[in-house]
């Protein structure tokens, strides 16, 4: 039986995609032959779904160590790096980890990534985004047991600012459409949302951030309703403090063209298929180019139309 450590390092509060495709892998873990541990860095919204299918813990609110090189120029912080990886090799010890699975980036978990290695357990770590990736980065990436983008479109990112192919292996997310169903019914939903069984609904799924593209649907919410002035845009995902002032510029756009009771803003909720039910199209409209976007997939296991921004993974996806 290997015992493998799951590492998710976001902090911000907000739950998206790679927690659900971390937790979709769990659920699909062939128990006879693996045993997980999560670790987290943040109390978020869905930690007891990981308590019910694997041992699931949070550790101190801090962000795993990055090496950089300030960090090797400075005494102080190279003691504090030393201090934590020291802690890392003795969770490993401790948990008689075989593999160390890293969820978001090679440009975090530096702790985990050293620790690993001067303990000879192997690491891979998932590619989720598409960072800067410095000299530390690569020096890393290439002693990892392998890198696992999302997409083409980010191993090709990535191998363009010079991180090594050699053990990047591309490999999609996804998802098992009968899992993604809807806690309640349609009705019942429009109704909590004061939503008529006749109007049209479109919607968008995701953080609010702003590259996240929410004021794009926005402005074009308010063409929209010229041709169709009962139409109904879900705005379905959470806001940080960090992002307030974002979501406020949406609901004023909205609220100047006289349109804001077109739009409805749901805050973060644990079951999105009850709202991807209700939309005739979903909508995925990042200004950056998304690495791969979970929530195209779960509007197609819907088998709903998309329209997406051409750019990134969602190219690959549609």
């Amino acid at each position: 039986m290997k015992r493998i450590l799951y590492c998710e390092s976001n902090t911000d509060g907000t739950v998206g995609g790679s927690h659900y495709c971390l937790l979709y892998l769990l659920q699909h873990l062939d128990r006879s032959q693996f045993t997980p541990t999560v670790v987290f860095y943040d109390n978020h919204a869905i930690v007891p779904k990981f308590q019910a299918v694997a041992e699931t813990l949070v550790l101190d609110k801090d962000r795993p160590s990055l090496v950089s090189p300030a960090v090797l120029r400075r005494g102080v912080n190279l003691v504090k790096l030393a201090a934590k990886v020291g802690r890392q090799i003795g969770f490993l010890r401790q948990h008689q980890i075989d593999l160390v699975h890293l969820n978001n980036s090679i440009t975090r978990h530096h702790d985990w990534m050293v620790a690993a290695l001067l303990t000879g357990t192997p690491c891979v770590v998932h590619e989720r985004g598409l960072p800067q990736y410095g000299s530390v980065d690569r020096f890393l990436g290439k002693r990892l047991a392998a890198i696992i983008p999302m997409s083409l479109w980010i191993a090709r990112a990535m191998i363009d600012q010079g991180v090594a192919a050699d053990n990047i292996r591309v490999m999609y997310d996804g998802l098992d459409p009968s899992r993604f169903t809807a806690a309640q019914p349609g009705d019942a939903v429009r109704a909590a949302w004061d939503v008529r069984a006749n109007q049209p609904v479109i919607g968008i799924v995701g953080n609010i951030r702003e590259w996240k593209g929410q004021d794009t649907v926005a402005r074009a919410l308010v063409d929209i309703t010229k041709v169709h002035p009962d139409v109904v845009c879900f705005f379905v995902g959470a806001a940080t403090e960090g992002d307030r002032s974002y979501l406020e510029h949406i609901q004023a756009t909205l609220r100047d063209a006289g349109i804001e009771r077109n739009a409805r803003f749901t805050g973060f909720q644990e079951n999105v298929a009850q709202f991807t039910a209700l939309m005739q199209v979903v909508v995925h409209a990042s200004v950056q180019p998304e690495p791969f976007g979970m929530v195209v997939l779960e509007a197609m296991a819907r088998r709903k139309p998309v329209v997406g921004s051409r750019a990134g993974g969602i190219i690959e996806m549609v």
